[in-house]
Order: C-alpha cells, then structure tokens, then sequence
C-alpha cells in the first residue's frame, strides 16, 4: 500500500470507503510523495443557476433546478445549436498538469459532448476527448489529463460543449465536472508526516483488541512493517497523517507490546465443489412480471453464472429476473443430472 502527501497542514483522517487494508502478519508500508505542486480544484455545483459562479462564459445553456439523479443536469436550451461552459483556472505559479472531465449523458442520437482548453484566452482551442457514443448505459465518467504545458503558463481556458439535435436533459446533458490544475509549490517541497495506522485485532473468541502503530517519516521513499497477530485479518479502523511537531515528545511504533505474527500471509485460491446450477434450467412457478427487462423467457436468467449487474441504473433490472408481491411466494425448480431439487422463495 502507499501514502502519497505533499502538504498536511491538519490532522486528517480517511473515511471507511477509502481505507487501505490491514493484512493477518506482516504488511509493508510504503510513504512516498507525489509530484511537488499544489492544486486547485474547481468542481461547482450545476442545479440552477449556482455553476454561473464559476463560469467566464456559457452559451445556450439550461439547468434544471434540482438533480434527479438518473439524467444530466445541465444540457443545452435550444437543439441542434452549441450550447458550452468555459472556466478559467489562474495560478499563482507555472501549472504543470490539468486533469478535467467530468459525468456525462448522451442518449439522443447524433449528440455529442466535448471537452476542449486553451492556454492563450480562448484564441486557439485544443479538444481533448468527444463523447458521440449513444449506447446504453448513458452515465459516461471522463477524465483527460494534459501535460504539455507551454512554459511559464499561469492560466487556462477549460470548455464543456454540447451539441444534439434535441435539447433537454435526457437527451444530451452533464451530471458534474470536475476541473484539477496542478501548479509548482509555493511552500516547502516536504516536510516530516506523522502516520498512524489503528486496527482491531480479532481474537479465538471474536472479540477485538484495539491496537494502533505509529511511524514518524523523516524522508521519502520509506518502507516499514506493521506486524499483526490474531485470529484473523485485522479490521481497519483508520489511516492518520499529520505534519510532524518538533516539539512533540509522543512515543513512535506499537501501542502495546503483543506479539505480531512474524511472517507474510499469502493467498491461496481454494475452490470448494462443482456448481452444478451452472447452466442448468428450471421452472418456476409464477411468470415473471418482465418490468424493465426483467422477464425470463428462456429460464436461463437465474443459472447463467451472472449475479448481477455491474451498473446501478435502469438497465440493471435486465440481468435479474422480477417478481412483485402478487406473486408470492415462488416455487423454483431446478433439473440437474437425474435428480431434481425444488426450492421456495418468499418475497418479503
């Protein structure tokens, strides 16, 4: 696992969708920093007129008042006329990165959605990337990333286009955008980090011991080791940097002195029986009300080997096979070499 920081000016800890992963024994931890440059972030909020902030220019363009979630939120007022956003982005020091995109919809066909910069105030644009794909599903996430940098440049021109031969947001519209400019550093290029790692340990009896380490780092690259032992992979509780006081008289290393396991745990792949369902049909009981694609003509939906799908949205419902409370309970009966096994589902 790796730690990348630059500049931690407070204490900051991640949140549980983000923490690294603690493994039974001994894990190595790796603290580098990433490039030396500050960053300015412009990601504004699209409902009503609240992007208008934010933007330099805009043309042709709409919003609607609150998000539904399911469609874009900004898209262009009148069809088949270029609707666009420009932002401008001026750093204190030469940039030298620009990461933009952002969440895109594009159904109707012919639309298009654009993403173009300039680094002389809009005299030449430079496009990035074109979204022309009207396939399901429509929720495009995009990012494009520009390091050829003229030098000495502070400031640059980021456009959001759109184009469709209808208007409206469920046909050509944006979720979000999201803008990152990274620019060289204005305060010091590294300084000491304090990081902290606190997991639970499980034990025989699956309670937990709360156990914590903590590493000062005087300079990058550096690799060290937290051991754990117990019955099991620890439970992370959470990651910890902060900016090393010199004054600080705080112990470094483990919160207590049990005993780590003293070696790397490897994986191993264990498969555990056939799954004789694979491919196998059945019948059910009740039809299948087919909303959203969710029928099963074939009765194949439900040994195919697919759990679901991999996309939350509208078109999930086309890899399950779908019931509603008038149909309950379902019997399911499933055929496989000479034997015949019969299970019952309650929808609840």
């Amino acid at each position: 696992m790796g730690i990348s920081a630059v500049e931690i000016e407070t204490r900051t800890m991640l949140n549980d969708k983000t923490q690294p992963q603690l493994r039974l024994g001994e894990n190595t931890v790796y603290v580098d920093v990433g490039l030396p440059t500050d960053t300015i972030v412009v990601w504004p909020d699209l409902q009503a007129d609240y992007y208008r902030a934010s933007v330099v220019e805009e043309k042709n363009i709409a919003t609607e008042s609150k998000a539904k979630g399911w469609h874009g939120v900004m898209f262009a007022e009148r069809p088949n006329e270029e609707a666009y956003t420009i932002y401008r982005i001026t750093a204190p020091r030469s940039i030298t990165r620009v990461i933009y995109g952002g969440r895109f919809y594009n159904r109707v066909p012919n639309g298009e959605i654009a993403l173009a910069h300039s680094f002389d105030g809009g005299k030449t644009w430079q496009i990035d990337y074109r979204l022309t794909d009207t396939s399901q599903p429509w929720d495009v996430i995009h990012y494009v990333t520009v390091s050829k940098i003229p030098p000495e440049t502070r400031e640059v021109l980021l456009k959001y286009s759109l184009r469709a031969p209808q208007a409206g947001p469920t046909a050509c519209s944006l979720y979000s955008v999201r803008t990152e400019v990274h620019h060289e550093i204005t305060g010091p290029r590294f300084r000491p980090l304090e990081v902290t790692f606190t997991w639970d340990e499980v034990q025989e009896d699956r309670t937990f011991v709360r156990r914590s380490h903590r590493q000062r780092v005087d300079c990058v690259p550096l690799r060290y080791t937290i051991d754990g032992g117990s019955a099991d992979h620890p439970i992370m509780e959470s990651l910890q940097l902060a900016i090393a006081d010199e004054a600080s008289q705080g112990t470094y290393g483990y919160s207590d002195d049990r005993k780590g396991l003293g070696r790397r745990v490897l994986d191993v792949w264990q498969e555990c029986g056939q799954n004789l369902l694979r491919g196998k049909p059945y019948t059910v009981s009740a039809k299948p009300t087919g909303a959203w694609g969710a029928d099963d003509p074939q009765g194949r939906k439900l040994t195919d080997g697919i759990v679901g799908s991999n996309y939350a949205g509208g078109t999930a419902m086309k890899y399950a096979v779908g019931f509603d409370e008038k149909v309950s309970p379902v019997d399911i009966t499933w055929i496989w070499a000479k034997s015949t096994r019969s299970a019952r589902w309650e929808f609840i």
